[in-house]
């Protein structure tokens, strides 16, 4: 009637937008801020509906837009902090272990890390020398309540303390370079962390929070290409790393032996 038709509505062409093309089946319902069918909260929307076949299966797709987004309010900007107008590539939320206050670790473009408060006051900013990768983790390196950030380079591990000074002895030139993110672990929350990661060399290695080699590791007997992060899990007495390969997981105990290889 009228050429009043699903195509010359704008608003069900954006909304159709996000549905496969290649559907065989689609129903829409625009629904107003008053049904008995939808709880709207007086609120209007579209629901939709798409069946595709594929290979002998049926799949479906559905979506639920309550508001368009258009209405919804922009947030308000709670504080800004300018780092030298730098580019930032990354940031970490931290813990402020004397105010149990959550805060931001920047990593900017040019390898510079800034503290930055709860409040956006920067509390300092310091300059590595390499680029970091992976995670940023809190350690509490001497035992005594207070948390360091270990950051790890491809080649080398990094502990910066809470005033953005570099530990005594610290970075460190990893044993080989990291093929991946180094992971770390405290295995019985007595802040005895290990940190293993597989290196360039195809070997994975496990090193202390002083970055040497732990005595009795065992690398395995086969030479491991992690496609991945290697992680950590325990089920019931017993701990595993979780290697991911390309012939896929392999599980190790926390000497480097092989628990469970893919059969």
């Amino acid at each position: 009637v009228q050429q009043r038709t699903l195509f010359y509505q704008a608003r069900f062409n954006g909304f159709y937008e996000q549905f496969d093309t290649a559907g065989v089946l689609f129903a829409w319902l625009r629904y107003p801020t008053s049904s008995d069918v939808v709880q709207t909260d007086r609120r209007s929307g579209n629901i939709g509906i798409q069946l595709t076949s594929t290979g002998g299966n049926l799949y479906a797709n559905a979506i639920v837009q309550i508001k368009p987004v258009s209405l919804y309010k922009p947030m308000d900007t709670i504080w800004k902090s300018s780092i030298d107008n730098a580019l930032i590539v990354k940031v970490y939320q931290v813990i402020n272990h004397t105010t149990k206050l959550e805060e931001l670790l920047v990593l900017c473009q040019d390898n510079t890390l800034a503290l930055v408060s709860s409040s956006g006051k920067i509390l300092w900013k310091v300059r590595l020398s390499d680029t970091p990768v992976g995670q940023i983790r809190q350690i509490d390196f001497y035992r005594n309540g207070k948390l360091q950030y270990l950051i790890f380079s491809r080649t080398a591990m990094y502990l910066i303390d809470r005033n953005g000074k570099q530990v005594e002895k610290f970075p460190v030139q990893l044993p080989s370079a990291a093929g991946n993110d180094p992971v770390v672990f405290d295995y019985e929350q007595k802040r005895d962390y290990r940190i293993v990661y597989n290196g360039t060399d195809r070997k994975i290695y496990c090193l202390d929070k002083f970055g040497k080699q732990v005595k009795g590791w065992i690398s395995p007997a086969q030479p491991l290409h992690a496609i991945g992060p290697i992680q950590y899990f325990t089920s019931g007495t017993l701990d595993y790393l979780a290697v991911p390969t390309e012939k896929g997981w392999i599980f190790l105990n926390r000497r480097g032996g092989v628990r469970m290889q893919p059969q």
